[in-house]
């Protein structure tokens, strides 16, 4: 019988790190990303990027459209409001 070592020795740290949700992880994606305010990069090549699926990232961008942050084009990303994004991004 495999005995495992306790928990506390396999992850010692738990509070340096936090949940961090999609919509931060996707924030500081684009902003690390753009060039002149804009992300050449499909919704699927963003999802690869921040470990969620393509459907995800999907309804993310389009939420961050409809409030104005972001344009959405085909295979691209506009970054309307840096400072916006830049909030959602330290969440």
């Amino acid at each position: 019988m495999i005995r495992r070592p306790p928990r506390s020795t396999l992850f010692p740290y738990p509070t340096l790190f936090r949940a961090v949700t999609i919509e931060a992880r996707l924030s500081q994606c684009l902003l690390e990303r753009a060039v002149e305010s804009e992300v050449k990069a499909t919704h699927a090549e963003l999802a690869t990027i921040i470990g969620t699926s393509r459907e995800v990232v999907s309804r993310r961008v389009e939420a961050l459209a409809k409030q104005g942050i972001i344009e959405a084009d085909r295979g691209a990303v506009r970054i309307l409001k840096p400072d916006a994004l830049t909030l959602r991004a330290e969440q």
